[in-house]
């Protein structure tokens, strides 16, 4: 989710697992794992010049 205020950007996201769902996937016959990273929220300020 982002919004743009006068010459700025804020970006607030959440990145997390599917761990507590599934632990992998089947695509084209093959499984793929998914990553394990540790869940988190950002929060991103940017300037436009």
């Amino acid at each position: 989710m982002g919004e743009d205020i006068w010459k700025f950007t804020l970006d607030f996201r959440y990145e997390g697992d599917v761990g507590k769902y599934a632990d992998q996937m089947k695509f084209f016959g093959e499984d793929i794992p998914f990553d394990e990273r540790e869940r988190m929220l950002k929060l991103v300020l940017g300037g436009k010049v």
